[in-house]
């Protein structure tokens, strides 16, 4: 895989998808050990309401995150998370991790294999059974394969970097100039390579073309608060952001006070913005509150199925589209609806 300069956005994504799932598909068909990583997703997501891990809108993701977590069947769990578009950095960094972890194991199953003893194959067994729930033959082949198939992911996105980083540096004059040498060129370049790497991590064809992406993340590295997580300045209002990129104002200060005059297109009166807001306003808030509630029954039925701690807790019943498909169905077999 030579990562052509000419490969468009999508054909770039396809590659990395490629070697990416190829590392995980074997650790999800052989063994159980992502079923942790996917409910650390599920947590993450229930606890911060603003962290998107995927292209796709989020109650989408949960649902897909919670059927894995859910689902016996382990083809179905791998097609589940291909479906949910994760974020690129929790899939290779867990693989990237449970390879480093077990390279030890293919060593001693390579030795067991050339020299079999008791003691070998109690090991092998133990370390297969504790982390993946498997057989050691089939904890050997998921390493194996994951080993081989991130290097050549990690390979790749490596490729993909190098391209652009001409116009990371080309970036990066353009800001020092700006600064009239109050920013360090070198220190400035790498805060921009880093974020054309959250680009390619987070990167979905499906919303845009590659190059315009990246710069999207550059934009929000060089205009975002360092302090958040995603280093993205939410207040900065559209018309300003686009007077930066177009370097017709130079401010990234922009809260706005409740004092400031709003005004209605098709009115010629205006109001201070305080006024427009009531106390009953409260509707994103209800909505957030209700998300939450719903994906902490979701959790609390995963992990309690006899429902005794939930009744104890007074924690609603949730049930699944396909539950509430089969209760129907039920129902109309028993000429009930």
């Amino acid at each position: 895989m030579s990562g052509d300069k000419n490969l468009t956005g999508e054909q770039i994504q396809q590659i990395m998808d490629m070697c990416l799932y190829k590392a995980l598909e074997p650790i999800i068909l052989y063994t159980n050990a992502f079923d942790a990583q996917a409910e650390y997703l599920l947590m993450l997501i229930a606890a911060n309401g603003k962290r998107k891990l995927s292209s796709l809108d989020r109650e989408v993701v949960v649902e897909s995150l919670a059927a894995y977590v859910a689902h016996p069947d382990r083809r179905k769990k791998y097609e589940l998370i291909r479906e949910a578009r994760i974020e690129r950095y929790f899939l290779h960094g867990f693989v990237k991790k449970f390879v480093a972890d077990n390279l030890e194991f293919v060593r001693s199953y390579n030795e067991y294999i050339e020299a079999p003893s008791a003691v070998a194959r109690n090991y092998l067994n133990n370390r297969a059974a504790i982390i993946g729930n498997c057989g050691r033959a089939d904890f050997f082949n998921a390493i194996r394969v994951a080993h081989a198939y991130i290097n050549r992911f990690y390979s790749y996105r490596e490729t993909v970097i190098g391209h652009y980083l001409k116009h990371s540096s080309k970036q990066a004059k353009a800001y020092v100039s700006q600064s009239h040498g109050n920013t360090d060129f070198r220190d400035l370049r790498q805060s921009i390579l880093k974020a054309v790497i959250t680009a390619l991590d987070k990167y979905d064809s499906r919303k845009g073309a590659l190059t315009s992406y990246i710069n999207f993340w550059i934009f929000n590295a060089a205009t975002g608060s360092t302090e958040h997580e995603y280093g993205i300045a939410y207040t900065i209002p559209q018309t300003q952001k686009k007077k930066l990129f177009e370097k017709q104002s130079s401010e990234v200060n922009f809260s706005v006070s409740l004092d400031a005059l709003s005004k209605n297109d098709d009115d010629e009166n205006t109001l201070a913005l305080h006024s427009t807001l009531g106390s009953d306003n409260q509707l994103d808030e209800d909505i957030e509150n209700m998300e939450t509630s719903r994906i902490v029954q979701a959790l609390a039925k995963c992990v309690d199925r006899r429902g005794v701690a939930r009744l104890c807790l007074d924690i609603g019943e949730y049930f699944s589209p396909g539950e509430m498909q089969q209760m129907r169905e039920q129902m109309l077999s028993e000429g009930l609806a």
